[in-house]
């Protein structure tokens, strides 16, 4: 039972980890991001403001946050399908489980070689 303590705690530290770093990445991701964005697309519209295409460039900035919008879904999408929480200790719980099962059925062999 030590063994499944020892890897239920490695799994949570991992997990704890990356739910971390995950989170602080993406909130400095959007700080940034939308500032320095932001300031751009101000800088653009005014850039054209005297010109023929204040319309257009107005437009266009707008169409280019709509791409990243999907965009930043897309990537969010992804990330949320790396494996599943805990499932190196799931594995080893059901290998263990069909071992035991199989001894009781008459096979003495232990799956790990020992």
């Amino acid at each position: 039972m030590s063994d499944y303590a020892e890897l239920l705690k490695l799994e949570l530290v991992e997990y704890r980890r990356s739910v971390v770093l995950g989170m602080v990445g993406w909130i400095a991701l959007v700080v940034c991001g939308l500032a320095c964005a932001g300031f751009i697309s101000v800088a653009v519209i005014v850039s054209y403001w005297d010109s023929a295409y204040r319309v257009q460039a107005a437009w266009g900035i707008a169409a280019l946050w709509g791409v990243l919008a999907l965009a930043s879904w897309g990537l969010a999408r992804a990330a949320n399908r790396d494996r599943p929480v805990f499932s190196t200790l799931s594995e080893e719980l059901s290998l263990d489980l069909a071992a035991i099962r199989g001894a009781g059925a008459g096979d003495k062999g232990d799956r790990h070689g020992h």
